[in-house]
């Protein structure tokens, strides 16, 4: 199965993998980490997880942090942005913060 030219089951399968080297990218830019870690669960449709980390990106300060134009046009995103909460997150989402 294939998602925007990435193999979805390719990358099911290693999900460890990456999770760990998240948690490592998180230490020095948690932003960017968070990101990563909130696209990777909306990709295994792990609604909660996802909002969990995107939370943790709007909180992050630092290089590397989505700016809400990025986050709405984010194709790894799609299957949370019909989510109610996905929309009010983005409109507290404050970009200068």
């Amino acid at each position: 199965m294939s998602y925007h030219g990435l193999d979805v089951y390719s990358f099911m399968f290693n999900t460890q993998g990456c999770f760990k080297c998240q948690q490592n990218l998180e230490k020095f830019f948690p932003a960017t980490a968070a990101h990563k870690m909130a696209c990777t669960y909306a990709l295994i449709k792990a609604d909660s997880e996802c909002q969990s980390w995107l939370v943790r990106c709007k909180d992050a300060h630092g290089h590397g942090r989505p700016t809400r134009e990025q986050l709405e046009q984010d194709v790894f995103l799609d299957f949370v942005k019909h989510k109610p909460w996905f929309q009010k997150f983005l409109e507290m989402y404050d970009e200068k913060q």
